[in-house]
């Protein structure tokens, strides 16, 4: 499909691929680590293609929204909570509940990422 579309922009020249990102590429806040990793390569993505498409004048952005109210962000506390309790007793035991709870409150409840999120239309 992308092929498709890069073809038809690369024969149109001087267009451009909006591609919409996160600034969780350049962070990782506890507990988003796989999140955080797919954003840091589809930001090495969109810049490798840029290098790519400059021959034919097409031109690739960058969108790295902020804090936004997204359903990761809204349900962060739950998804913690059920990967949690999926765990043995034993797997909980060894890390322990303290463990539990500062990634808890570092990631959701005093995270500004979750503080500060706004509504995701400023961005669309």
């Amino acid at each position: 499909m992308f092929l498709l579309v890069s073809s038809l922009l690369i024969a149109k020249r001087d267009s451009r691929i909006v591609n919409v990102t996160s600034m969780m590429g350049l962070i990782s806040p506890p507990g988003m680590s796989a999140y955080c990793a797919s954003k840091y390569a589809f930001e090495l993505f969109s810049e490798c293609l840029r290098r790519e498409m400059f021959p034919w004048s097409l031109r690739i952005s960058i969108i790295e929204s902020g804090c936004l109210r997204t359903l990761i962000i809204q349900r962060h506390d739950r998804i913690l909570r059920d990967l949690w309790n999926g765990l043995s007793a034993d797997i909980r035991n060894r890390w322990g509940d303290n463990f539990y709870n500062d990634l808890l409150e570092k990631s959701v409840t005093k995270s500004p990422s979750t503080k500060h999120a706004e509504d995701p239309m400023k961005v669309v």
